[in-house]
């Protein structure tokens, strides 16, 4: 098997993040060719919504990593 190369941009956010993450997501151009992997500091008691947050910003597909 040949290891694959793949560009990436990884970004950490605290709980208050969201606008910031919206910005970033919403600047980038449909198309954009790197996997963005965004960590994001929240209570573990509380199901997570950004992924459904940030798609609505986004030109690209959104999910949560399982």
């Amino acid at each position: 098997m040949q290891d694959a190369a793949f560009d990436a941009v990884a970004i950490g956010a605290s709980a208050g993040g969201v606008t910031a993450l919206q910005t970033v997501i919403s600047a980038l151009p449909r198309g954009f060719r790197a996997a963005v992997l965004i960590v994001q500091h929240l209570d573990p008691r509380h199901k997570s919504l950004l992924a459904d947050l940030l798609g609505r910003h986004a030109q690209m597909t959104v999910k949560e990593a399982d």
